[in-house]
Protein backbone atom coordinates (compact mmCIF):
# COMPACT_ATOMS: atom_id res chain seq x y z
CA UNK A 1 0.00 0.00 0.00
CA UNK A 2 1.43 3.37 -1.19
CA UNK A 3 2.27 6.33 1.67
CA UNK A 4 -0.29 8.43 -0.16
CA UNK A 5 -2.81 6.13 -0.89
CA UNK A 6 -6.40 7.44 0.36
CA UNK A 7 -7.35 3.84 1.85
CA UNK A 8 -4.55 4.26 4.56
CA UNK A 9 -5.35 7.82 5.52
CA UNK A 10 -9.04 6.62 5.82
CA UNK A 11 -7.68 3.52 8.08
CA UNK A 12 -5.83 6.11 10.53
CA UNK A 13 -8.85 8.44 10.59
CA UNK A 14 -11.39 5.76 11.69
CA UNK A 15 -8.20 4.51 14.62
CA UNK A 16 -7.51 8.14 15.60
CA UNK A 17 -11.38 8.65 15.99
CA UNK A 18 -11.43 5.22 18.25
CA UNK A 19 -8.49 6.06 19.98
CA UNK A 20 -9.95 9.79 21.09
CA UNK A 21 -13.33 8.42 21.37
CA UNK A 22 -12.15 6.16 23.84
CA UNK A 23 -9.51 8.26 26.18
CA UNK A 24 -12.07 10.98 25.93
CA UNK A 25 -14.54 8.52 27.61
CA UNK A 26 -12.32 7.07 30.29
CA UNK A 27 -10.48 10.75 31.03
CA UNK A 28 -12.75 12.53 34.09
CA UNK A 29 -12.16 14.92 36.88
CA UNK A 30 -11.23 12.52 39.21
CA UNK A 31 -7.64 12.09 37.72
CA UNK A 32 -5.02 14.09 39.74
CA UNK A 33 -2.59 13.57 37.06
CA UNK A 34 -4.10 15.01 33.85
CA UNK A 35 -1.57 17.33 32.29
CA UNK A 36 -0.11 17.13 29.34
CA UNK A 37 3.22 15.93 30.27
CA UNK A 38 2.00 12.72 31.44
CA UNK A 39 -0.54 12.16 28.75
CA UNK A 40 2.42 12.91 25.76
CA UNK A 41 5.27 10.53 28.13
CA UNK A 42 1.99 7.84 28.63
CA UNK A 43 2.23 8.19 24.46
CA UNK A 44 5.65 7.79 24.05
CA UNK A 45 5.80 4.68 26.17
CA UNK A 46 2.85 3.25 24.11
CA UNK A 47 5.09 3.78 21.13
CA UNK A 48 8.10 2.38 22.60
CA UNK A 49 6.57 -0.46 23.67
CA UNK A 50 5.66 -1.36 19.75
CA UNK A 51 9.36 -1.16 18.96
CA UNK A 52 10.50 -3.46 21.80
CA UNK A 53 7.22 -6.07 21.04
CA UNK A 54 8.45 -6.26 17.47
CA UNK A 55 12.08 -6.69 18.16
CA UNK A 56 10.92 -9.63 20.65
CA UNK A 57 8.86 -11.39 17.85
CA UNK A 58 11.66 -10.84 15.67
CA UNK A 59 13.81 -12.70 17.95
CA UNK A 60 11.38 -15.22 18.91
CA UNK A 61 11.25 -15.75 15.34
CA UNK A 62 14.60 -16.27 14.76
CA UNK A 63 15.15 -19.11 17.11
CA UNK A 64 12.99 -20.95 14.60
CA UNK A 65 9.97 -21.58 17.19
CA UNK A 66 7.24 -23.09 14.92
CA UNK A 67 4.53 -20.26 13.09
CA UNK A 68 1.38 -22.27 13.31
CA UNK A 69 -2.17 -20.58 13.80
CA UNK A 70 -1.84 -21.50 17.53
CA UNK A 71 1.92 -20.42 18.55
CA UNK A 72 1.25 -17.16 16.42
CA UNK A 73 -1.97 -16.20 18.28
CA UNK A 74 -0.77 -17.62 21.72
CA UNK A 75 3.19 -16.31 22.12
CA UNK A 76 4.37 -14.49 19.13
CA UNK A 77 1.45 -11.60 19.58
CA UNK A 78 -0.74 -11.71 22.55
CA UNK A 79 2.32 -12.97 25.37
CA UNK A 80 5.10 -10.99 23.95
CA UNK A 81 3.07 -7.82 23.13
CA UNK A 82 0.63 -7.76 26.57
CA UNK A 83 4.12 -8.62 28.25
CA UNK A 84 5.91 -5.44 26.98
CA UNK A 85 3.02 -3.71 27.45
CA UNK A 86 2.40 -4.74 31.13
CA UNK A 87 5.91 -4.17 31.73
CA UNK A 88 5.20 -0.34 30.16
CA UNK A 89 2.12 0.27 32.15
CA UNK A 90 4.37 -0.53 35.51
CA UNK A 91 7.41 1.62 34.56
CA UNK A 92 5.38 4.35 33.95
CA UNK A 93 3.24 4.67 36.80
CA UNK A 94 6.17 3.82 39.23
CA UNK A 95 8.36 6.09 37.45
CA UNK A 96 5.45 9.30 37.13
CA UNK A 97 4.74 8.15 40.59
CA UNK A 98 1.05 7.66 40.21
CA UNK A 99 0.03 6.10 42.88
CA UNK A 100 -2.81 8.36 44.27
CA UNK A 101 -5.91 7.58 42.81
CA UNK A 102 -6.90 3.91 41.37
CA UNK A 103 -8.53 5.59 38.59
CA UNK A 104 -5.13 7.07 37.03
CA UNK A 105 -4.28 3.19 36.60
CA UNK A 106 -7.43 2.70 33.79
CA UNK A 107 -6.77 6.22 32.18
CA UNK A 108 -3.23 5.93 31.55
CA UNK A 109 -3.40 2.10 30.68
CA UNK A 110 -6.24 3.35 28.18
CA UNK A 111 -3.52 5.52 26.37
CA UNK A 112 -0.97 3.47 26.26
CA UNK A 113 -3.00 0.54 24.69
CA UNK A 114 -4.28 3.26 22.59
CA UNK A 115 -1.41 4.34 21.20
CA UNK A 116 0.40 1.12 21.08
CA UNK A 117 -2.71 -0.09 18.75
CA UNK A 118 -2.98 3.05 16.59
CA UNK A 119 1.18 2.37 15.85
CA UNK A 120 0.58 -1.27 15.22
CA UNK A 121 -2.14 -0.22 13.15
CA UNK A 122 -0.02 1.99 11.24
CA UNK A 123 2.81 -0.91 10.86
CA UNK A 124 0.12 -3.59 9.68
CA UNK A 125 -1.81 -1.28 7.30
CA UNK A 126 1.36 -1.52 4.70
CA UNK A 127 0.87 -5.40 4.17
CA UNK A 128 -2.86 -5.86 4.31
CA UNK A 129 -5.84 -5.52 2.26
CA UNK A 130 -8.37 -2.75 2.71
CA UNK A 131 -11.01 -5.23 4.40
CA UNK A 132 -9.03 -7.06 6.68
CA UNK A 133 -7.23 -3.90 7.69
CA UNK A 134 -10.57 -1.80 8.76
CA UNK A 135 -11.29 -5.45 10.43
CA UNK A 136 -8.32 -4.74 12.07
CA UNK A 137 -8.47 -1.49 13.05
CA UNK A 138 -12.53 -1.19 14.88
CA UNK A 139 -11.14 -4.05 16.59
CA UNK A 140 -7.67 -4.21 17.54
CA UNK A 141 -8.09 -0.82 18.30
CA UNK A 142 -10.78 -0.98 20.84
CA UNK A 143 -9.18 -4.18 22.09
CA UNK A 144 -5.76 -2.69 23.35
CA UNK A 145 -7.22 0.05 25.15
CA UNK A 146 -9.64 -2.16 27.14
CA UNK A 147 -6.70 -4.65 27.91
CA UNK A 148 -4.67 -1.67 28.87
CA UNK A 149 -7.24 -0.23 31.51
CA UNK A 150 -7.63 -3.77 32.78
CA UNK A 151 -3.95 -3.96 33.39
CA UNK A 152 -3.56 -0.61 34.92
CA UNK A 153 -6.05 -1.09 37.43
CA UNK A 154 -4.39 -3.80 38.65
CA UNK A 155 -1.30 -2.49 38.36
CA UNK A 156 -2.33 0.17 40.75
CA UNK A 157 -3.65 -2.23 42.83
CA UNK A 158 -0.61 -3.52 43.13
CA UNK A 159 1.21 -0.17 43.98
CA UNK A 160 -1.15 0.69 46.71
CA UNK A 161 -1.13 -2.66 48.78
CA UNK A 162 1.89 -3.23 50.89
CA UNK A 163 1.26 -6.90 51.91
CA UNK A 164 2.82 -9.68 50.46
CA UNK A 165 -0.44 -10.73 48.41
CA UNK A 166 -0.42 -7.59 46.05
CA UNK A 167 1.65 -9.93 43.69
CA UNK A 168 -1.44 -11.68 42.79
CA UNK A 169 -2.37 -8.11 41.43
CA UNK A 170 0.33 -8.35 38.58
CA UNK A 171 -0.84 -12.19 38.17
CA UNK A 172 -4.43 -11.09 37.50
CA UNK A 173 -3.48 -7.81 35.53
CA UNK A 174 -1.55 -10.08 33.26
CA UNK A 175 -3.88 -12.97 33.22
CA UNK A 176 -7.03 -11.38 31.68
CA UNK A 177 -5.59 -9.11 29.11
CA UNK A 178 -3.13 -12.08 27.81
CA UNK A 179 -6.40 -14.38 27.66
CA UNK A 180 -8.79 -12.12 25.82
CA UNK A 181 -5.93 -10.95 23.24
CA UNK A 182 -4.65 -14.78 22.23
CA UNK A 183 -8.53 -15.62 22.03
CA UNK A 184 -8.72 -12.62 19.93
CA UNK A 185 -5.86 -13.48 17.93
CA UNK A 186 -6.93 -17.02 17.25
CA UNK A 187 -10.31 -16.37 16.27
CA UNK A 188 -9.08 -13.59 13.63
CA UNK A 189 -6.26 -16.18 12.55
CA UNK A 190 -8.55 -18.91 12.17
CA UNK A 191 -11.31 -16.43 10.22
CA UNK A 192 -14.64 -17.06 8.60
CA UNK A 193 -17.39 -17.00 10.65
CA UNK A 194 -15.06 -16.72 13.54
CA UNK A 195 -14.11 -13.16 12.74
CA UNK A 196 -17.82 -12.53 13.79
CA UNK A 197 -17.01 -13.51 17.92
CA UNK A 198 -14.42 -10.56 17.92
CA UNK A 199 -17.61 -7.90 18.43
CA UNK A 200 -18.82 -10.01 21.16
CA UNK A 201 -15.48 -10.17 23.30
CA UNK A 202 -14.73 -6.78 22.51
CA UNK A 203 -18.44 -5.83 24.23
CA UNK A 204 -17.62 -8.30 27.20
CA UNK A 205 -13.80 -6.69 27.76
CA UNK A 206 -16.28 -3.13 27.54
CA UNK A 207 -18.44 -4.15 30.60
CA UNK A 208 -15.92 -5.36 32.34
CA UNK A 209 -13.76 -2.21 31.96
CA UNK A 210 -16.96 -0.23 33.01
CA UNK A 211 -17.10 -2.78 36.32
CA UNK A 212 -14.06 -2.32 37.46
CA UNK A 213 -13.90 1.71 36.61
CA UNK A 214 -17.15 2.05 38.34
CA UNK A 215 -15.06 0.50 41.92
CA UNK A 216 -12.21 2.87 41.09
CA UNK A 217 -14.08 6.13 40.88
CA UNK A 218 -15.70 5.40 44.39
CA UNK A 219 -12.38 4.17 46.32
CA UNK A 220 -10.50 6.41 48.53
CA UNK A 221 -7.42 8.22 47.09
CA UNK A 222 -4.38 6.20 48.65
CA UNK A 223 -3.37 9.08 51.21
CA UNK A 224 -6.87 8.92 52.56
CA UNK A 225 -6.46 4.88 53.30
CA UNK A 226 -2.81 5.67 54.61
CA UNK A 227 -4.40 8.88 56.88
CA UNK A 228 -6.49 5.91 58.20
CA UNK A 229 -4.02 2.81 58.40
CA UNK A 230 -6.28 0.83 55.56
CA UNK A 231 -5.35 -1.00 53.04
CA UNK A 232 -7.44 -0.92 49.49
CA UNK A 233 -8.91 -4.61 50.29
CA UNK A 234 -9.68 -2.94 53.70
CA UNK A 235 -11.48 -0.45 52.38
CA UNK A 236 -13.61 -2.78 50.12
CA UNK A 237 -14.73 -4.76 53.57
CA UNK A 238 -15.57 -2.04 55.15
CA UNK A 239 -17.69 -0.43 52.00
CA UNK A 240 -19.66 -3.81 51.50
CA UNK A 241 -20.47 -3.89 55.18
CA UNK A 242 -21.93 -0.11 55.06
CA UNK A 243 -24.07 -1.09 51.93
CA UNK A 244 -25.56 -4.42 53.58
CA UNK A 245 -26.24 -3.23 56.53
CA UNK A 246 -28.12 0.10 54.76
CA UNK A 247 -30.25 -2.27 52.46
CA UNK A 248 -31.15 -4.10 55.93
CA UNK A 249 -31.79 -0.71 57.65
CA UNK A 250 -33.68 0.41 54.22
CA UNK A 251 -35.84 -3.33 53.89
CA UNK A 252 -37.13 -2.83 57.95
CA UNK A 253 -39.28 0.66 56.64
CA UNK A 254 -43.30 -0.12 57.09
CA UNK A 255 -43.34 1.48 53.50
CA UNK A 256 -41.31 -0.07 50.81
CA UNK A 257 -41.30 2.12 47.58
CA UNK A 258 -41.71 -0.46 44.53
CA UNK A 259 -38.93 -0.94 42.57
CA UNK A 260 -38.64 -1.43 38.46
CA UNK A 261 -35.85 -3.42 36.81
CA UNK A 262 -36.06 -0.92 34.22
CA UNK A 263 -35.99 2.82 34.34
CA UNK A 264 -36.25 5.29 31.57
CA UNK A 265 -33.67 5.83 29.74
CA UNK A 266 -32.04 9.41 28.64
CA UNK A 267 -33.23 10.58 25.29
CA UNK A 268 -29.43 10.68 24.21
CA UNK A 269 -29.17 6.84 24.96
CA UNK A 270 -32.09 6.29 23.14
CA UNK A 271 -30.53 8.01 19.96
CA UNK A 272 -27.30 6.26 20.45
CA UNK A 273 -29.32 2.85 20.73
CA UNK A 274 -31.55 3.87 17.49
CA UNK A 275 -28.07 5.29 15.70
CA UNK A 276 -26.23 2.01 15.81
CA UNK A 277 -29.42 -0.37 15.33
CA UNK A 278 -30.14 1.71 12.41
CA UNK A 279 -26.64 1.14 10.78
CA UNK A 280 -27.64 -2.44 11.49
CA UNK A 281 -30.36 -2.58 9.73
CA UNK A 282 -29.48 -0.91 6.67
CA UNK A 283 -26.33 -3.07 5.88
CA UNK A 284 -28.73 -6.37 6.53
CA UNK A 285 -31.39 -4.90 4.19
CA UNK A 286 -28.62 -3.64 1.49
CA UNK A 287 -27.15 -8.02 1.72
CA UNK A 288 -30.62 -8.81 1.62
CA UNK A 289 -32.37 -7.63 -0.65
CA UNK A 290 -29.94 -5.41 -3.02
CA UNK A 291 -26.78 -8.19 -3.23
CA UNK A 292 -25.53 -6.39 -6.53
CA UNK A 293 -25.25 -3.35 -5.27
CA UNK A 294 -23.62 -4.34 -2.13
CA UNK A 295 -20.87 -6.46 -4.18
CA UNK A 296 -19.96 -2.78 -6.01
CA UNK A 297 -19.47 -0.83 -3.52
CA UNK A 298 -17.82 -3.29 -1.06
CA UNK A 299 -15.55 -4.81 -3.70
CA UNK A 300 -13.20 -7.51 -2.29
CA UNK A 301 -14.58 -7.40 1.49
CA UNK A 302 -15.21 -10.93 2.27
CA UNK A 303 -19.13 -12.35 3.70
CA UNK A 304 -17.94 -12.57 7.03
CA UNK A 305 -16.03 -9.36 7.47
CA UNK A 306 -18.68 -7.23 6.05
CA UNK A 307 -20.90 -9.36 8.90
CA UNK A 308 -18.81 -8.55 11.85
CA UNK A 309 -18.03 -4.88 10.73
CA UNK A 310 -21.06 -3.76 9.64
CA UNK A 311 -24.14 -5.35 10.98
CA UNK A 312 -22.39 -7.26 14.20
CA UNK A 313 -20.64 -4.47 15.50
CA UNK A 314 -23.29 -1.95 15.86
CA UNK A 315 -25.84 -4.47 17.51
CA UNK A 316 -23.24 -5.35 19.95
CA UNK A 317 -22.83 -1.75 20.86
CA UNK A 318 -26.67 -0.66 20.77
CA UNK A 319 -27.08 -3.43 23.07
CA UNK A 320 -24.27 -2.56 25.34
CA UNK A 321 -25.76 1.02 25.44
CA UNK A 322 -29.02 -0.33 25.92
CA UNK A 323 -28.95 -2.30 29.07
CA UNK A 324 -26.37 0.64 30.40
CA UNK A 325 -29.25 3.02 30.36
CA UNK A 326 -32.48 0.61 31.20
CA UNK A 327 -31.70 -1.60 33.65
CA UNK A 328 -31.74 0.49 37.18
CA UNK A 329 -28.96 -0.79 39.37
CA UNK A 330 -31.40 0.12 42.68
CA UNK A 331 -33.35 -3.29 41.65
CA UNK A 332 -30.27 -5.08 41.77
CA UNK A 333 -29.37 -3.90 44.90
CA UNK A 334 -32.14 -3.99 47.53
CA UNK A 335 -34.19 -7.17 45.79
CA UNK A 336 -31.59 -9.37 44.47
CA UNK A 337 -27.78 -8.02 45.64
CA UNK A 338 -29.74 -7.92 49.63
CA UNK A 339 -27.96 -10.15 52.18
CA UNK A 340 -28.72 -12.94 50.84
CA UNK A 341 -27.60 -14.98 54.04
CA UNK A 342 -27.00 -14.16 57.33
CA UNK A 343 -23.22 -15.67 58.46
CA UNK A 344 -23.33 -16.14 62.40
CA UNK A 345 -19.63 -15.64 63.84
CA UNK A 346 -18.73 -17.02 67.25
CA UNK A 347 -15.43 -14.81 68.14
CA UNK A 348 -13.53 -16.02 70.65
CA UNK A 349 -9.96 -14.60 72.32
CA UNK A 350 -8.05 -15.50 75.75
CA UNK A 351 -10.38 -13.78 77.72
CA UNK A 352 -13.31 -12.42 75.50
CA UNK A 353 -16.18 -13.87 73.69
CA UNK A 354 -18.91 -12.39 71.18
CA UNK A 355 -21.39 -13.65 68.79
CA UNK A 356 -22.18 -11.42 65.79
CA UNK A 357 -23.53 -11.25 62.29
CA UNK A 358 -21.12 -11.04 59.22
CA UNK A 359 -22.35 -9.65 55.95
CA UNK A 360 -19.75 -10.08 53.38
CA UNK A 361 -16.52 -12.97 53.26
CA UNK A 362 -13.60 -12.87 51.22
CA UNK A 363 -10.21 -15.32 51.60
CA UNK A 364 -8.48 -11.54 52.70
CA UNK A 365 -10.81 -11.19 55.55
CA UNK A 366 -14.20 -9.57 56.90
CA UNK A 367 -15.75 -6.22 58.98
CA UNK A 368 -18.29 -7.24 61.59
CA UNK A 369 -20.26 -5.25 63.86
CA UNK A 370 -19.07 -5.63 67.79
CA UNK A 371 -20.40 -4.50 70.94
CA UNK A 372 -17.13 -4.23 72.67
CA UNK A 373 -14.57 -4.43 69.47
CA UNK A 374 -11.54 -3.19 71.80
CA UNK A 375 -11.44 -6.49 73.65
CA UNK A 376 -10.95 -8.56 70.46
CA UNK A 377 -6.77 -8.49 70.89
CA UNK A 378 -4.34 -11.12 69.94
CA UNK A 379 -4.91 -14.56 68.28
CA UNK A 380 -9.12 -14.81 67.30
CA UNK A 381 -10.51 -18.32 67.41
CA UNK A 382 -13.89 -17.71 64.65
CA UNK A 383 -16.71 -20.08 64.39
CA UNK A 384 -18.68 -19.78 61.01
CA UNK A 385 -22.49 -20.86 61.23
CA UNK A 386 -24.00 -20.51 57.17
CA UNK A 387 -27.71 -21.89 57.49
CA UNK A 388 -27.17 -25.51 59.41
CA UNK A 389 -23.34 -25.76 58.35
CA UNK A 390 -20.80 -24.83 60.64
CA UNK A 391 -16.99 -24.15 59.85
CA UNK A 392 -14.86 -24.02 63.10
CA UNK A 393 -11.11 -23.70 63.92
CA UNK A 394 -10.37 -20.74 61.58
CA UNK A 395 -7.87 -18.44 62.75
CA UNK A 396 -7.72 -14.47 62.67
CA UNK A 397 -6.21 -11.11 63.48
CA UNK A 398 -7.78 -8.07 64.29
CA UNK A 399 -6.11 -5.24 61.86
CA UNK A 400 -8.11 -2.62 62.69
CA UNK A 401 -11.08 -1.68 65.05
CA UNK A 402 -13.73 1.09 65.15
CA UNK A 403 -14.95 2.37 68.64
CA UNK A 404 -17.88 5.25 67.29
CA UNK A 405 -20.39 4.67 69.41
CA UNK A 406 -22.65 7.38 68.06
CA UNK A 407 -25.38 5.29 66.81
CA UNK A 408 -28.61 7.63 65.89
CA UNK A 409 -31.09 5.63 64.52
CA UNK A 410 -31.80 8.93 62.27
CA UNK A 411 -28.35 8.93 60.32
CA UNK A 412 -28.43 8.02 56.63
CA UNK A 413 -25.15 5.81 56.96
CA UNK A 414 -25.48 3.28 59.67
CA UNK A 415 -21.43 2.92 59.76
CA UNK A 416 -21.30 4.76 62.88
CA UNK A 417 -21.99 0.92 64.81
CA UNK A 418 -18.89 -0.04 66.54
CA UNK A 419 -16.64 -2.85 64.44
CA UNK A 420 -13.98 -4.52 63.76
CA UNK A 421 -11.91 -5.49 60.50
CA UNK A 422 -10.48 -8.97 60.73
CA UNK A 423 -7.76 -11.03 58.56
CA UNK A 424 -7.92 -15.13 58.14
CA UNK A 425 -4.27 -16.28 59.34
CA UNK A 426 -4.37 -18.83 56.50
CA UNK A 427 -6.93 -19.23 53.74
CA UNK A 428 -10.38 -21.19 54.56
CA UNK A 429 -10.89 -22.70 51.04
CA UNK A 430 -14.14 -24.44 52.55
CA UNK A 431 -15.62 -21.60 53.84
CA UNK A 432 -15.48 -19.36 51.24
CA UNK A 433 -16.33 -21.99 48.21
CA UNK A 434 -19.51 -22.98 50.65
CA UNK A 435 -20.10 -19.22 51.47
CA UNK A 436 -20.34 -18.17 47.67
CA UNK A 437 -21.65 -20.78 46.64
CA UNK A 438 -24.63 -19.99 49.02
CA UNK A 439 -24.96 -16.76 48.63
CA UNK A 440 -24.88 -16.66 44.68
CA UNK A 441 -28.01 -19.51 44.95
CA UNK A 442 -30.02 -17.43 47.24
CA UNK A 443 -29.49 -14.05 44.40
CA UNK A 444 -30.55 -16.50 41.54
CA UNK A 445 -33.64 -17.67 43.90
CA UNK A 446 -34.40 -13.67 44.90
CA UNK A 447 -34.66 -13.01 41.04
CA UNK A 448 -36.42 -15.63 39.69
CA UNK A 449 -39.21 -14.85 42.61
CA UNK A 450 -39.57 -11.23 41.91
CA UNK A 451 -40.05 -11.87 37.80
Amino acid sequence: MLIFDSNLYLILGFSGIILYAYQEHYKNSLLYSTGEINYLAGASFGIAAVGFSLGLQLSLQKTGFPENVFNKAFFYSALLEELVKYAFILLFLWYFRIRDVLYDGIYYGVVIGGVFGFVENTIYSSVLSFWPMMLRTITSSSLHMLNGGIAGYFLMKFLFTKEIYKYKYLLEGFTIPYISHAMYNYAGFIGGKYLMLLPLLLVSNFIFVEFISAFAKSSLPKFALDLIQLSIQDYELIRRYTKYELWLYNAQKVYKKRIKLFQRVEEKRILSILFFLFIGFLFIALHSFFPEIRKTIFKEILIHEYISIFIIYPFMIAISVFFGGLVNPEFFQKQILRVPLICVLNLKTANYQETTMVFYLTAYGFYAPFIHPDKIQGELDLNFTIGNKEFKGIKGLAIWINENTDESPSAKSRFSVSGALIRFNHYPLSLILYWNWERWSLRLRNFLNLM
